[in-house]
């Protein structure tokens, strides 16, 4: 599914996504098979699928914590394995690994200096916190 960004949101940067002949999986076991996508215009892209689809396979793939076993990932025409290409893409996985008592601004921040980001990133002022036992953010509008 994809939607567009709001009218009255700022223009976002560009970053293009392609995935060509992508297959990938675990431990010898192919979970995607021969995908291939470009992604070029801001917006928002949602992944659907059922549990054990390759939903989270697709995501580790994309931001080179696993090796794709055919095709490429690529960022800006970019090898998403070659240095510095991942400086804008950050993965932060739904298993809860966040620390306790952070910010959600906070814990992209130590995220993204753990993947090696190069510059500062931008969160905005969101005003969100992670504030319950559940590890789900919570935002003031």
């Amino acid at each position: 599914m994809h939607m567009p960004p709001p009218p009255d949101a700022a223009p976002a940067a560009s970053l293009t996504l392609e995935c060509r002949d992508l297959s990938s999986g675990y431990h010898g076991k192919r979970v995607l098979d021969r995908i291939t996508f470009r992604l070029e215009e801001p917006a928002i892209y949602v992944v659907l699928g059922s549990n054990g689809a390759g939903k989270t396979t697709l995501f580790r793939t994309i931001a080179g914590i696993l090796r794709p076993y055919t095709g490429s990932v690529r960022l800006d025409g970019r090898p998403v394995d070659e240095p510095g290409a991942r400086d804008r893409l950050h993965f932060l996985s739904h298993i809860d690994g966040l620390p306790d008592g952070l910010r959600v601004e906070e814990t992209l921040r130590f995220y993204a200096a753990v993947q090696g980001a190069t510059r500062p990133t931008s969160t905005g002022s969101s005003g969100c916190s992670r504030s319950n036992p559940s590890g789900t953010a919570s935002c003031r509008s």
